[in-house]
Order: C-alpha cells, then sequence, then structure tokens
C-alpha cells in the first residue's frame, strides 16, 4: 500500500521533491493493467450474453455472442476487433460472424479460441451429426478477402452422438515446430459412462491443406460417469489441459497430455491434477490455462476465504521432477467473501495471470472483478497479487470477468450480462499492462447564467473522481509547471486557503485508501 512521508508545508522545492516520489509511484504501477477501452457488438441487443467467451491474440480480439438472434433464436454469433481499427487502440470491430449453416438454438460462440489468422469458434448445440452433439467452426483472417474472417472448415467429432455437446470449449496454438493445434470438448460424451465426456485434437493440414482432421480422441486415464471431462480446455505449445470438474466427487481434477508421449501426435495422458488441499465440490477443473510451462486451474467453490469464495492453483511442469507437474502455490483474492466465484475463469501469460470472480460485489451485488498476479511479486515464484480490476462502469449483475483472455502485455476480460445496449447484452474490456489513460478534458456546459464551479476537493481535473493524476497536477502547479487547475480551487484539498504540496500528499494518500475522505 502507498505510504507518503510528511511534506514541508510549503514552497517549490517541496513540490519538486514530491513530484520525483509520485513519479516513481507511477513508475511502480505502471506495469499493472489498466483499462484501455470498452467492447460492445455494434448490433448488440438484450439478452445476447455478448463476452462470455472471449479470446485474444497480438493486435486481434474475439467475443463470442451464444445467445445472438440473428440466425434464429439463440443461433449465436460472433465479433472481432482490431488494436488499431478506428484510431491508436480503438479496437474497432471489424467482422460480425455466424455459422454457415446456422440454426436457433446452435449457441455458435459458446466458447472462442484463436491463434494468428486463425479463429475458431464452438457451437455446442448444433445438430451436426445428431441433435445437440454439436460443432465447431474454423475461421480465417483472410479467406473470402481481406480482414473477412471467413470460415473455412467445421468440426465435429468422428464419433458424434446426441446430446454431446461437442464445442463446449475451445482451444487454439501453434507450436514450435509450426503445427497448428485445435482441441474441442464434447463434456457430455458417453464413451467412459454417462456424460465422462471426452476431447477431440484437430490439426491445420493433417486431411490435406487446410482440412483440419481429427488426429486423437482424449480421456481421462481414470475416467467415470459424470466427471465432465472437457468442462474447459487449454493448449500450449505440445501441453494440453482438460479439466474435469465433477471428477472425484465434485473435488475436481485436470489432465495434462503432451503431443508426442507414446508415439508421434499420441497426445497421451502425463499427469492427472488435483488441488493439494481437494474437498468435495470444490469443482477444481472448471476453468483451465496455460502458457508454457506453467498451468493454471480454478476452482470456483473452494471454501478456504469462505463459502464458495474460490480459488485456483498453479501448477509447474518440473516441479518436483522432470514433467511431474507439481503444485507450486495456491491463490485466493486479498479480500475474499462468500460467495464470489473467483478462480470460474482463468487466464495465463508470460510471467502473469489473470483469475475472474464474477460474482465479487464491490461494484454491486455480482458486479464482478478481476485479479491480477505476477510470478515474482513478493519473492521469486511467489505468484503474489498485484492488482484488483474493475472496469470503468461496472455495476450491480454485470458479471465482469465472466471471460478472461491475456496476450503478452494486453486482457480481454468480458462482462456477459452488461446492459449498456440492453439486458444481459453484455461488454468486454481491453486492459493493457503499462497502459496510462490521458487525463479527462473538463466538458464544459452551457447555462443561462454563470455559476460557480461545484467544488469537490482533491478533484483538481473535475473529471468526478479523485485519483493520483489530480495529485500531479496540483504539484505540477506548485512547481509552476502549471499557470492553473482545470478546478483551482478543487486542488485545496485540506481547504487551507492554498494549493500546495501537503494537499498533493492528501490526495494521494486518499488515493491509496489511507484517508477516508477529503479534506481529512
Amino acid at each position: 500500500m502507498l505510504r507518503i512521508a510528511a511534506l514541508p508545508n510549503r514552497g517549490v522545492a517541496a513540490g519538486v521533491c514530491a513530484l520525483a516520489l509520485l513519479g516513481a509511484v507511477a513508475t511502480g504501477q505502471a506495469a499493472s493493467p489498466a483499462e484501455v477501452t470498452k467492447l460492445t457488438a455494434s448490433d448488440g441487443a438484450a439478452g445476447d450474453q455478448f463476452a462470455l467467451s472471449v479470446a485474444i491474440d497480438g493486435d486481434t480480439a474475439i467475443a463470442g455472442a451464444r445467445f445472438e438472434d440473428s440466425a434464429g433464436a439463440d443461433s449465436g454469433a460472433v465479433y472481432v476487433y482490431e488494436r488499431d481499427a478506428g484510431g491508436a487502440n480503438a479496437w474497432g470491430e471489424v467482422r460480425k460472424r455466424t455459422a454457415s449453416d446456422a440454426d436457433a438454438g446452435d449457441t455458435f460462440g459458446a466458447s472462442v479460441g484463436l491463434s494468428g489468422d486463425t479463429a475458431v469458434a464452438g457451437a455446442p448445440f448444433a445438430d451436426t451429426g445428431a441433435t445437440d452433439a454439436g460443432a465447431a467452426y474454423v475461421l480465417r483472417r483472410d479467406a473470402g478477402g481481406v480482414n473477412n474472417w471467413g470460415e473455412v472448415s467445421t468440426l465435429a467429432a468422428s464419433d458424434a452422438e446426441t446430446g454431446d455437446l461437442f464445442g463446449a470449449s475451445v482451444a487454439i496454438d501453434r507450436a514450435a515446430a509450426g503445427e497448428d493445434t485445435i482441441i474441442v470438448s464434447a463434456m457430455l460424451e458417453d464413451s467412459q459412462g454417462q456424460s465422462a465426456g471426452a476431447a477431440y485434437v484437430f490439426e491445420r493440414d493433417a486431411g490435406g491443406a487446410d482440412g483440419w482432421a481429427d488426429v486423437r480422441k482424449l480421456v481421462a486415464s481414470d475416467g467415470e460417469p459424470f466427471d465432465l471431462f472437457g468442462s474447459s480446455v487449454a493448449i500450449s505449445g505440445d501441453i494440453a489441459v482438460v479439466g474435469a470438474w465433477m471428477a472425484d466427487a465434485g473435488a475436481g481434477a485436470a489432465y495434462v497430455f503432451e503431443r508426442d508421449r507414446g508415439g508421434v501426435n499420441n497426445w497421451g495422458e502425463v499427469r492427472k491434477l488435483v488441488a493439494s488441499d481437494a474437498a468435495s465440490q470444490d469443482r477444481f477443473g472448471f476453468s483451465v490455462a496455460a502458457a508454457g510451462d506453467t498451468v493454471v486451474v480454478g476452482a470456483y467453490f473452494e471454501d478456504a476465504g469462505g463459502t464458495q469464495a474460490g480459488a485456483a492453483y498453479i501448477f509447474e511442469r518440473d516441479a518436483g521432477g522432470a514433467n511431474t507437474w507439481g503444485e507450486v502455490r495456491k491463490l485466493t483474492a486479498a479480500d475474499a467473501e462468500a460467495g464470489d466465484l473467483f478462480g470460474r475463469s482463468v487466464a495465463a501469460g508470460e510471467g502473469w495471470l489473470i483469475a475472474g470472480a464474477m460474482l465479487e460485489a464491490t461494484r454491486g451485488e455480482s458486479a464482478g472483478a478481476a485479479y491480477v498476479f505476477e510470478r515474482d511479486a513478493g519473492g521469486a515464484d511467489a505468484w503474489g497479487e498485484v492488482k484488483k480490476l474493475l472496469a470503468g462502469e461496472t455495476e450491480t449483475g454485470d458479471n465482469f470477468s465472466s471471460g478472461v483472455a491475456i496476450s503478452g502485455e494486453t486482457a480481454i476480460i468480458g462482462a456477459r450480462r452488461e446492459d449498456s445496449l440492453g439486458p444481459d447484452a453484455g461488454a468486454a474490456y481491453i486492459f493493457e499492462r503499462g497502459f496510462e489513460p490521458p487525463p479527462a478534458t473538463p466538458t464544459p456546459t452551457a447555462t443561462p447564467t454563470p455559476t460557480a464551479p461545484s467544488v469537490t476537493a482533491g478533484d483538481a481535473d473535475c473529471n468526478g473522481t479523485v485519483n493520483a493524476i489530480d495529485a500531479t497536477l496540483v504539484l505540477q502547479l506548485v512547481a509552476e509547471l502549471l499557470a492553473t487547475l482545470p478546478c483551482p480551487a478543487n486542488g485545496d484539498a485540506n481547504e487551507s486557503g492554498a494549493v500546495d504540496a501537503i494537499d498533493a500528499t492528501l490526495i494521494l494518500q486518499f488515493s491509496a485508501g489511507l484517508l477516508p475522505g477529503l479534506p481529512p
């Protein structure tokens, strides 16, 4: 937590010293993600649940809206965004896609994955092969035209049966050797008993150019009825992870598979992952993520922080021995409360990760929050919490963090029930590490009779919030780098009659939660 020593009462020298300190604080916070922009569908409507599923890779993001209705009730759609479409960091929408054979109730976009120029979208209730057997669709960036994101293939299980829900979860990645691989789950598949579940591995050219042939069916080595193996999937290079949150009496499990384990392209199972403190109904494996040699597994009903507060667990490939995939850390929210569902969504990047708690209540009941952890925060491999993310306008019922994804320094976080376009229309938010939002510019309001501006102590830029930017402006004024403040009266945080470095200190302390209000 930010703590600032007392400053001299008056003078430019004090202001310059404090300005240097503030600069150090800002630099220390720069790596933490800040909100860049909000995404909504160009034709978003009530009930679409846009951004329940999200994916991002480089400068491209995709969001699914499983209940979108343009091809029939709940047929579903996906939306593609690019970083600089419409302006620098504007993340404009470039394409909307529905399935070529879309039908009512298919829920296309219930799951999405993205790698380079290729995207995959699941439609678990599509009737491909049998009723509700499910399907997944492969899209390519320039198929049919530049940035057209045309459909190039429809994927289905070779042994599809009614109600398998193939496409409930999808993932895609390119291995170091260049293999493009997709994994698709069918969590109600019955080969090991009713709803034991399965997952299927597809490779791009296994059936010819862009053939995307099924190369392996994955099942758990100890699969049992109702395990729901495939409730979540992830892939990173040559490893795949499959969650089974109902395994072991609902305690849950996740399974790690490796590409050439047991033979070329065999995708053999190398480890079953369980929590070190597993308990019945924790639902470990409801969400999984993988990045390099790190796997993250969510257990959103875990009770350490309160009933169903939730937790997530980190596993490393060589922790405890070569390829043993040992548990290295259990994560919970610093402000965990009962019912938050921390870990219901997880995403992993290089040295950092995000865990969602979509029923967290800081902004109102079920408004949601997301938590950022970094590998070396708090010590080497400590995986300490560094920031709690709240979107700028989230409110009661939004379910912020219903979906999360990371690429490089950028994250996309969904809020499936956000209602700016109608109840449960949904929205997504782009966050970026090191991004510094520009100071808000006050918009003058014309009035028939001039009135004095309202005075809100500390809000030096009149944007309605008191934060470190206000302190920066005050210090710049004290250092004679500014002639005046946007709201001069607001800069006098302690109502002493003068704007000075003490006011900047108070504003910073208030922003850091060290003061309950201004003036103190």
